[in-house]
């Protein structure tokens, strides 16, 4: 199917789907009811601390620290001598490793800042973690800068020494021997070219003050409380070693979703909302499974395709008001689409019956005799021999309908008649007449028989006779007439007639080689507006035209019962 083919299903089955809709949210809702009513194991509260150190190399007066990077430094606070300084000081150096899995760290390069959070289930302990990590931090950056300055300090003095302990013997040397001793004077400026340069450095040095960690306190640990799920997800972070976040990685994202997510579905309306969302999937599921095994012909496509037939025409749906009224709406409404839908079956017997169409008389005055019958009962065949014989008055042609269904006439109450046996009943339509019933006994040939009689009776008295039969797959009676029927107009009414029971009406036809003029679809919901249809509800006034005087059949078998 094709995605208008798909909306039209989901249009057609949106009770089960609100259904489903309604639902899910009910479940969802009554999910936080449930959850909020029954007794939980009391848990164990979870808290997180953050230090937050900031980067800071521009103090001149003492030496540069050689710890110029953020990443260095968030791996130092939570690998190596840091986390073993931060156990002992805590009392315990056998859990460096385990309190370091409980740090995460979280550099920003743009702000220049490092940010420590520990997790503990106290906030004493939350706090003292963090503060202490960040305190070991910046102990360990001192310690270890303090010792490449004074490592720096005694390698300058050496050489310094060094340098001197070379020149002294040199100068006196240069003493000894004042003729020729120009080498020795190369020598001797080489050397105290060295040691002005190393004199030199060791006094900008010694001009210096030690230098201390470049990290300074931005804001202090303070502890809040956090949820179970992000408790574990920060504590299996640092047992995996990959606790050392960047703000540029996305990493602190996922942080922060896992421990949202449990408040954000926690409440009434996300849950409703989220039970709603499973209903509608549920519910277009059920619609797409109950539309495959449902046999039902719901529009064109599938009646020419279960019939084998053309569709001459698309009759829309008729309001429930007209439909308890018995309305002709080709009468009423000559304007309206259903009228003009009928219109297009007259102009398919036009074209298969010119002759009978334009008023011509057949040879032998023969009516054209136009049976409309249908596979199974409630398919609009009623409503629309009345409508069809309406729709061919319009022409001039003299109409008469015949109700054939003696089991359940309904005809003259779309005519406002009485049901009257035996009598062509004049109707409010000009140029149609009507016999509600044919006289008989309960034996249905002797009624068939005696209905054959009116049609012959019919001759040169009307031009077209429409018979309005029983169902096809309920009785036999619409076959026993089709040897004087001229063509047959079939009805099925869409989201009502299944396929296997047009299959099988179709059948039955073919067997007997029926003339089938085509299908009308009745209920057309899926089609659109005739294009000349206004949709008027006042009628219009039609030509007065001669009518033949009411005729009241003598019916052959009532005259002469051995004929």
């Amino acid at each position: 199917m094709d995605i208008l083919s798909y909306l039209r299903l989901l249009r057609r089955r949106w009770l089960v789907i609100g259904v489903a809709i309604v639902v899910g949210a009910g479940l969802g809702v009554a999910s936080t009811m449930l959850r909020s009513s029954s007794p939980t194991a009391p848990t164990t509260p979870h808290y997180k601390a953050t230090t937050t150190l900031l980067l800071d190399n521009g103090n001149g007066a003492a030496a540069p620290s050689s710890f110029t990077g953020l990443d260095q430094m968030a791996v130092l606070t939570t690998s190596g001598p840091v986390p073993e300084a931060v156990a002992t000081t805590l009392g315990d150096a056998t859990q460096a490793t385990a309190l370091a899995q409980r740090v995460t760290t979280l550099t920003n390069s743009v702000a220049n800042t490092l940010a420590i959070t520990a997790i503990a289930n106290s906030p004493e302990q939350a706090t003292q973690l963090a503060d202490t990590f960040a305190k070991e931090l910046r102990n360990y950056i001192d310690r270890t800068d303090s010792a490449r300055y004074r490592k720096s300090i005694d390698s300058a003095t050496a050489r310094v020494n060094a340098l001197q302990a070379k020149i002294d013997p040199l100068i006196a040397q240069i003493a000894a021997q004042p003729a020729g001793n120009d080498l020795l004077q190369s020598q001797l400026r080489s050397l105290e070219n060295e040691y002005t340069q190393a004199s030199s450095d060791l006094e900008k040095l010694d001009a210096q003050t030690a230098p201390t960690a470049p990290l300074t306190t931005l804001s202090a640990a303070r502890a809040v409380a956090i949820s179970t799920d992000e408790y574990q997800q920060r504590l299996s972070l640092g047992q995996l070693g990959e606790n050392n976040l960047q703000t540029n990685a996305g990493s602190v994202a996922s942080v922060g979703a896992v421990s949202s997510a449990p408040s954000a579905l926690g409440g009434k309306v996300p849950r409703g909302i989220l039970g709603a969302l499973l209903g509608l999937l549920v519910g277009v599921a059920i619609a797409i499974m109950k539309e495959r095994f449902d046999h039902r012909i719901r529009n064109r496509s599938d009646a020419e395709h279960a019939y084998g037939l053309p569709v001459v025409s698309e009759v829309p749906s008729i309001a429930a008001k007209d439909q308890r009224q018995y309305e002709i709406l080709s009468h009423s409404a000559p304007m309206s689409a259903v009228a003009e839908s009928y219109r297009a079956v007259r102009s398919a017997l036009a074209f298969q019956y010119p002759a009978a169409a334009t008023g011509a008389p057949a040879p032998d005055g023969r009516p054209l005799v136009v049976m409309v019958a249908s596979a199974v009962p409630e398919e609009g065949k009623t409503t629309t021999a009345a409508n069809l014989a309406t729709v061919l008055a319009e022409t001039g042609r003299r109409v008469l309908v015949v109700n054939c269904d003696f089991r359940r006439p309904m005809l003259h109450r779309f005519f406002g008649l009485r049901d009257e046996a035996g009598r062509a009943q004049r109707t409010p339509v000009p140029g149609v007449q009507v016999i509600t019933n044919v006289p008989g006994s309960d034996n249905p040939a002797q009624v068939v028989s005696r209905q054959r009689q009116v049609i012959d009776q019919a001759r040169g008295r009307f031009d077209i006779v429409i018979l309005d039969t029983a169902p096809l797959l309920s009785t036999n009676d619409a076959m026993d007439l089709l040897p004087v029927v001229d063509s047959v107009v079939l009805v099925t009414r869409a989201n009502t007639t299944t396929v296997p029971a047009a299959r099988s009406a179709v059948e039955m036809l073919d067997r007997v080689e029926a003339p089938v003029l085509g299908l009308v679809l009745t209920d057309a919901r899926e089609g659109g507006k005739h294009p000349y249809a206004y949709d008027y509800d006042t009628p219009i006034e039609h030509d007065e035209h001669d009518e033949h005087d009411a005729q009241h059949l003598a019916w052959a078998a009532s005259e002469d019962p051995g004929r």
